[in-house]
């Protein structure tokens, strides 16, 4: 990663961790920078930062909303299934949403278009994601959505819900060149003493393996039985 790609995300990344906000080097923004200084993309850093804090999947409609990732991008940072992923948003998005449905049950067979409100409320959280594939299903929504007052309200609340949990991230001060510089170096400094470490430690073992070879190798074939040793 390079500076630019840190300070694009750095306020996400920062607003992911309860914490009291901490700009400084070393505070919570120097981890940061710390572990972006050794991870080749977004999604490794991600990995790295969600683990590092102790943040699981309860943090996947965060990370959705403020890194516009994808199904399959998210999938790979917590480590489950599109499929499982696209539930688990539901969810999420669903606890902060009136239970389905306000009105009516009758709603809940009500089919407009080929399809029911009740399967509408099913896709809206992929909806709003833009990551519903089926093409049929894509035109079946949108024409239901159009031809229902109810449907259209219920995702209205969900876009109002984007915008909460977009105002919910913290401003944070963007990484300097300087800092970033900083911590690149470090890192440098970091590997070059790790790979020094590994090569004394293949030095040392090269030895030992030496010397138990050469020991090995300059003992007798047979040792010599007693009953053959020559006579004094």
């Amino acid at each position: 990663m390079n500076c630019d790609q840190v300070n694009f995300y750095i306020e996400g990344l920062l607003s992911l961790v309860d914490s009291p906000e901490d700009s400084s080097i070393g505070g919570l923004r120097g981890q940061l920078i710390e572990e972006a200084a050794y991870s080749k993309d977004i999604l490794e850093l991600l990995r790295q930062w969600l683990a590092v804090n102790d943040l699981g999947a309860d943090a996947a409609l965060k990370v959705r909303v403020w890194f516009a990732l994808s199904y399959q991008q998210l999938g790979q940072v917590f480590g489950i299934k599109p499929r499982e992923l696209a539930q688990v948003l539901r969810t999420q998005r669903t606890l902060y949403l009136p239970t389905y449905p306000p009105v009516s049950k009758a709603l809940e067979s009500q089919e407009i278009s080929g399809v029911s409100c009740f399967m509408v409320e099913q896709h809206l959280s992929q909806w709003i994601d833009s990551e519903i594939t089926d093409v049929r299903m894509i035109q079946a929504v949108r024409a239901h959505i159009d031809d229902c007052l109810h449907c259209e309200s219920r995702l209205e609340a969900y876009r109002d819900l984007q915008k909460k949990i977009l105002l919910q991230r913290k401003s944070w001060p963007a990484l300097s060149d300087l800092e970033w510089e900083t911590a690149l170096q470090a890192e440098r400094q970091r590997h070059t003493k790790f790979v020094r470490t590994l090569i004394l430690y293949g030095v040392a073992i090269l030895i030992v393996a030496g010397v138990v070879i050469v020991f090995f190798a300059s003992r007798p074939d047979k040792m010599p039985n007693i009953y053959e040793l020559p006579s004094l």
